[in-house]
This record gives C-alpha cells, sequence and structure tokens, in this order.
C-alpha cells in the first residue's frame, strides 16, 4: 500500500470523526435523580387533608381521602367490584377494607395511582 493511499485514509477517518462530534455533541455531566418515594409523596399530601389521620394505618377511608378521591361505602363498593369482582358482596367489614387499602398503597407504590 502506498503511503500517499495510507494518508487518504487517515485524512477520511479524521474527516469523518471530526463531522461525527459537531452532529453528536457530548451529553452533558451525568446528574443524579432521587427515586420517587410513594410514602414520602402521601405523606406531604396527608398534611394538606388533616381530618385524614389514620391513612397509613390502614384507613381505607382515610387513604382514598388523601388521595383526593370519593371515599364513600358505594365509591369503596364500586372499587371492590372493580378490584375484586362482584362474586363477593361489599360490605365494609374491616377485612374487606385491609384488601382494598392493601390494594390501593400496591397502586401507589407501583405508580399506577401518584398522589
Amino acid at each position: 500500500m502506498s503511503l500517499h493511499l495510507l494518508d487518504g485514509i487517515i485524512s477520511a477517518i479524521v474527516d469523518l470523526v471530526r463531522e461525527h462530534r459537531r452532529t453528536h455533541p457530548r451529553i452533558g455531566p451525568i446528574v443524579r435523580v432521587e427515586c420517587y418515594d410513594a410514602m414520602k409523596a402521601l405523606a406531604a399530601k396527608a398534611k394538606t387533608v388533616p381530618e385524614a389521620t389514620d391513612w397509613n394505618k390502614g384507613s381505607i377511608v382515610d387513604l382514598e381521602k388523601v388521595l383526593g378521591r370519593d371515599s364513600s361505602f358505594d365509591a369503596r363498593r364500586e372499587l371492590w367490584d372493580w378490584t375484586y369482582g362482584d362474586s363477593i358482596k361489599y360490605t365494609g367489614s374491616a377485612e374487606q377494607n385491609t384488601k382494598l387499602y392493601d390494594h390501593v398503597m400496591q397502586q401507589v407504590q407501583d405508580r399506577e395511582i401518584i398522589p
């Protein structure tokens, strides 16, 4: 291979690198991003709903209030039917309310519901 041909190849590569640098600027500095903390977000939102004191102690009624949603019996029955079907009638028992609470909290943690 002649020296002249090698110089041409090197020159072409240098030109390609320069063009690439011109059209593809480097990414700026990496910025640390805090992870979404569902409980922290809920706690902040709960401060705006002073009557919802048990939102973090298993109360589906207070949790729904903090989330800005209807917490009435009818709304909880509808949520129950939507989540678990209507084969088991919603009566508002402590066990059913705990299941609803756990379900909604999981949705918050999965970012399906954003406080």
